[in-house]
C-alpha cells in the first residue's frame, strides 16, 4: 500500500544546467527525516541523461573504428546532438522501462519510496507551440501508472541563463558527467532554445491553474521552482567553507520546502478526486 504522506512520483523538469541535477544530489544527501519534511521518501532516481551519454560513447567508439555513427553527431564545443528526432520518444520510453524495472524489483516500492524521473526537453528559439519533442510529448509517452500518481517540479531559469550555466559547469576532465557535461552551442539553441512548460500551464482552465493536462486528459500538478537567482550551483562547488555550505543548504532546503509543500497539496487533491477534466 502506497504511503499517502509522500509523493509517489516526481517528474523533475528543466532546461540543461538549470539546477535539477544539483537538486537531485542535494536530496540524495539529506537524512530521511529531512526528506520527510519535503514529502519525499527513500529516493529511487531515474534519469535519461546516462542513456544519452552512452549513445555518444558508443558512437565515438564506432567512429574511432571507422564505422558510421548510429545515434549522435560528433560532439564539439559548438556542434553535436541527436541524429534521429525519434530518439526523444525513445528516451521517454527509457524512463518507462526503468520505472517498470524498479517496480518489478520491488512491488512495494511506494510504501517507503519516491521515484524521481529527471529529463530535459524543449525546442528551437522562438518556436511555435506545441513543440514536436517538448514536455507535452513526454506526457503523451509516459505510462499511465507513472502519471496517475505524479507531480511535476519545474526548475525555471531563462534560456539565456541556462546557456550561461551550461558553459560554467563544464569540466573537461568529466565531459559526460551528470554535473559537469556541456551541451554544444547548436543543441542549446535548437533543442533547448525554449520549452513548453509555461505554455502548458497557461492552457489549463482557470479552475485547474497549477496543473497540466496530459493528452489523455489526466491532471498532473506542477510547481515552478524559480532558480534564476541560482540557489543550487553550490552543490557542485568544492571550495566552499563549511559555514557557507551550511547557509546555502538551509536556503535551498527552505525554498524546496515551500515549493514542495504547495505541490503536495495539489497532489493530494488529484489523489483524492478524479484525475481528469
Amino acid at each position: 500500500m502506497a504511503n499517502t504522506n509522500i509523493f509517489q512520483n516526481i517528474l523533475i523538469w528543466a532546461l540543461p544546467a538549470s539546477g535539477k541535477s544539483e537538486i537531485m544530489a542535494f536530496l540524495r544527501g539529506l537524512t530521511p527525516g529531512k526528506r520527510d519534511g519535503l514529502h519525499i521518501g527513500n529516493l529511487v532516481e531515474i534519469d535519461d541523461y546516462p542513456r544519452v551519454a552512452s549513445f555518444f560513447e558508443i558512437d565515438d567508439e564506432r567512429e574511432a573504428n571507422g564505422k558510421p555513427r548510429l545515434f549522435t553527431r560528433t560532439q564539439t564545443y559548438d556542434e553535436g546532438g541527436i541524429l534521429d528526432p525519434g530518439t526523444w520518444d525513445d528516451l521517454d520510453q527509457h524512463l518507462n522501462f526503468q520505472y517498470k524495472k524498479a517496480l518489478a524489483k520491488n512491488p512495494n516500492l511506494h510504501e517507503i519510496s519516491t521515484v524521481l524521473l529527471e529529463c530535459a526537453r524543449g525546442g528551437p528559439q522562438n518556436a511555435e507551440f506545441p513543440l514536436p519533442h517538448g514536455y507535452q510529448q513526454t506526457l503523451r509517452n509516459l505510462r499511465p501508472e507513472i502519471l496517475e500518481h505524479a507531480a511535476i517540479l519545474y526548475v525555471k531559469v531563462t534560456p539565456e541563463e541556462s546557456r550561461k550555466k551550461n558553459d560554467a559547469r563544464y569540466d573537461p576532465k568529466d565531459p559526460h558527467g551528470i554535473l559537469a557535461h556541456r551541451v554544444p552551442t547548436s543543441v542549446m539553441l535548437n533543442d533547448y532554445g525554449c520549452d513548453d512548460v509555461e505554455w502548458m500551464i497557461n492552457q489549463s482552465s482557470s479552475n485547474h491553474f497549477g496543473y497540466v493536462q496530459t493528452p489523455s486528459k489526466l491532471l498532473v500538478p506542477i510547481v515552478v521552482f524559480d532558480n534564476q537567482d541560482d540557489k543550487t550551483s553550490f552543490v557542485r562547488e568544492k571550495g566552499l567553507s563549511e559555514q557557507a555550505r551550511k547557509e546555502k543548504s538551509e536556503l535551498l532546503y527552505d525554498a524546496l520546502e515551500n515549493a514542495l509543500h504547495s505541490l503536495f497539496q495539489k497532489y493530494r487533491f488529484v489523489s483524492d478526486t478524479s484525475h481528469q477534466y
